[in-house]
């Protein structure tokens, strides 16, 4: 029998790779990097990298070599990614199986290949805040190439930065966000949100909902009205989030991963306990358990 030292160390033997040049229609020809963003502004919203990848589903059978891909929130932060427009893509992702330490002689460079893209959109009004506060595209956009998003009411980086996602059938999935945290609806396929956010809440040690929320600094729940219209409210002061009813957070320490639970629950992981947050006391991530009701 071979022991461990027998056996090569693990490196990479291909890559997959979505391009740059690849913009879909969906995304083409629409305005953004506006906000200080290096090479910027754009005519066209590009692809920054992916913060889910999930089976893709179709009669409700998962088909080999096809996934649903979430967009991350744009450009890094709520402060410069309120004309990114949040998007699932629909892509083929295949790669010959290699054995053997990658002996095998198959080609180490494969493109991916965009099937469809689904931007995430609010037309029946789920999204609101508890002050009042409306999607981003409500208050302001770039310029005019964004009346059809406007009309549609799309969800930008400013609303949420979404990281996690579960696809639970080909038309139903949750999302997880890290700028309250929250979770919400939507149809994959389609982009159209299905459901309000629900708030993360808070715990006590013995895991209880104590009765407040977590929350961060790019909450809009936090902002002025009147300051939001401006446009001049993309992320709060800390102590603003310490002096209100929630709990805060790091704004980029919320919903990072989901996984699909065999009874159809989700275990959805907040990412962290470190950065401007009040959970650094705590002796690991929480974890969530979240059921659904179809």
């Amino acid at each position: 029998a071979s022991n461990s030292a027998d056996y090569q160390d693990h490196y990479l033997v291909g890559l997959l790779n979505y391009p740059n040049s690849a913009v879909p229609p969906e995304l083409d020809g629409v305005t953004s990097g506006t906000y200080n963003i290096p090479g910027g502004p754009f005519n066209y919203i590009p692809s920054v990298g992916f913060s889910d990848i999930e089976p893709y589903f179709s009669s409700d059978a998962i088909v080999r070599g096809e996934f649903y891909c979430l967009s991350d929130n744009g450009f890094g932060s709520s402060s410069n990614s309120a004309d990114y427009a949040l998007n699932i893509v629909h892509m083929k992702i295949q790669k010959p199986f290699t054995y053997r330490h990658g002996e095998s002689t198959f080609e180490t460079y494969t493109e991916t290949e965009n099937l469809g893209t689904a931007v995430l959109h609010d037309p029946n009004g789920y999204i609101k805040w508890e002050n009042g506060a409306d999607i981003q595209v409500v208050y302001h956009v770039p310029d005019d190439t964004w009346d059809n998003f406007k009309s549609m009411r799309v969800l930008t980086g400013r609303d949420f930065d979404v990281e996690g996602l579960a696809v639970i059938h080909e038309e139903f999935a949750i999302i997880g966000d890290e700028l309250m945290p929250a979770i919400f609806a939507v149809n994959p396929k389609t982009g159209e949100v299905l459901s309000p956010f629900v708030r993360t809440p808070d715990i006590n040690k013995r895991g209880k909902f104590n009765g407040k929320f977590l929350s961060t600094r790019g909450d809009k729940v936090h902002c002025k009205i009147e300051d939001l219209e401006k446009n001049e409210c993309l992320a709060v002061d800390s102590e603003i989030v310490d002096n209100s009813e929630y709990r805060k957070h790091d704004p980029s320490g919320g919903y990072e991963g989901f996984s699909t639970l065999a009874d159809g629950s989700i275990a959805a992981f907040v990412e962290k306990t470190s950065g401007d947050t009040t959970l650094g006391d705590e002796p690991g991530v929480r974890v969530y358990r979240v059921s659904i009701s179809l």
